[in-house]
């Protein structure tokens, strides 16, 4: 009978065993193309090209659509002799939507080609302006540095990182986060949750940066209502938020990294770790959750069980680089600022895990300086162009900082 019993649970725990899922190998693979590609460029130091080549070609099998390995694939492939090879990576990136000047020495010679100076006149022309869009707010304050933004009521409502506070369009402070920076936010009802981090650019001493909450305010008192800090010992660093229809409340963590849900007033890892890397952006659409991962692309993950996936972005398509990503018409519109040009572009889903079309909206508006996060209203994108962090590093100048700009881009686009 004993033996009878073991040889059932046996079965039972093969049986399981073979319909479990294998788990997301993203964050692995971005691991394993980072050694790729620094062995590649020690190769290079050491005059070892042919290792250059074997490196980069690894790491970017690793890292498909990444632009900058991709750029010094077609390098390597050149300085190895092999045109053909180079061309070719040089027409993905071109069809990617990235600008690539063959100004490098090493890369100086397609030009002595027909083919090269047509590839070459398409990689600059992605560098072209398109501006679709118009000016829906300029501040006055050059150093207010605004992150996350929302409409209330017919007034502007603008996180600031810099001043640690979220003011209204007239510079009346609603509330002040002080010592953590304010950061992406969604208006839900009457209050606002903001994802609030402490960090150097809001004047945070150095052992609390990183110290993250989640913070719920009353939109007509600037009541902090709730403040939820994560429980665990891990790194932190919230960047932005989400809200279902129904209330739900799930907040980014780029440093966890993972994503966290609001429950009973506390904060609950829904997808904390691999496979994550960088998580940036969040979309509720259709009881899905979306989020944008800065070095990986779009997850598709399952609130209910918090298991994430990576959407194959297919052929001549990057979605490195996302920051805001909202949902819209059955689809995702994203704020690309990692890439050369930024830009904003839609993301078809011909299934919740298959995308179809991605359609430039906007790109390389002369009001961008890190485009950020933004919101739909009334089929029209409204989102901040320039938060400047690079212009709030210690060692910038920042008599180059300029007031926020918030443009108003009409969704009026067809994908097909």
């Amino acid at each position: 009978m004993i033996r009878l019993q073991w040889v059932i649970f046996l079965v039972l725990l093969l049986a399981g065993c073979a319909q479990k899922q294998p788990g997301d190998p993203t964050a692995e693979r971005i691991r394993e193309g980072r050694l790729a590609a620094s062995a590649a460029f020690s190769a290079l130091e050491e005059g070892n090209l042919a290792d250059f080549l074997e490196g980069l070609k690894r790491a970017t099998k690793l890292r498909p659509a990444h632009a900058s390995l991709e750029y010094h694939l077609g390098r390597a492939y050149l300085m190895n002799g092999d045109t053909l090879s180079a061309l070719s990576t040089f027409e993905n990136l071109a069809k990617m939507g990235v600008y690539v000047s063959f100004d490098d020495p090493d890369l100086v010679g397609l030009r002595a080609i027909s083919v090269g100076q047509d590839l070459e006149f398409r990689l600059l022309r992605n560098n072209n302006p398109k501006v679709a869009s118009a000016r829906a707010f300029v501040g006055s304050d050059p150093n207010f540095q605004a992150e996350g933004i929302a409409r209330v009521d017919g007034k502007w409502l603008m996180a600031s990182v810099r001043q640690n506070r979220i003011a209204w369009n007239d510079g009346a402070t609603l509330v002040d986060l002080s010592p953590r920076s304010a950061l992406g936010m969604k208006t839900f009802e009457n209050h606002v949750w903001v994802a609030a981090t402490a960090t150097q650019e809001g004047g945070a001493s150095p052992e609390l940066v990183g110290s993250s909450q989640i913070v719920k305010i009353d939109l007509s008192t600037g009541v902090v209502d709730l403040a939820i800090s994560p429980k665990d010992t891990l790194n932190h660093w919230f960047g932005d938020v989400e809200i279902s229809p129904a209330g739900e409340v799930f907040v980014s963590d780029s440093q966890a990294p993972g994503i966290y849900k609001v429950e009973e007033d506390q904060l609950i890892p829904l997808s904390v770790g691999d496979p994550f890397t960088s998580p940036q952006g969040i979309a509720y659409l259709n009881k899905r959750l979306y989020v944008a991962d800065y070095a990986a692309g779009i997850f598709h993950v399952d609130p209910s069980t918090g298991s994430a996936h990576l959407i194959d972005a297919g052929v001549g398509v990057t979605l490195l680089g996302i920051d805001g990503l909202i949902a819209y018409d059955g689809g995702l519109i994203a704020i690309q600022n990692g890439m050369v040009p930024p830009r904003v572009i839609f993301v078809e889903l011909l299934t919740p895990t298959t995308i179809g079309a991605v359609v430039t909206l906007e790109s390389n508006h002369p009001d961008y300086h890190d485009p950020t996060v933004g919101f739909v209203s009334n089929d029209s994108l409204f989102y901040m162009a320039n938060s400047q962090w690079p212009l709030f590093s210690p060692s910038a100048d920042s008599t180059l900082r300029k007031p926020s700009i918030i443009l108003g881009l009409p969704l009026d686009f067809k994908v097909r």
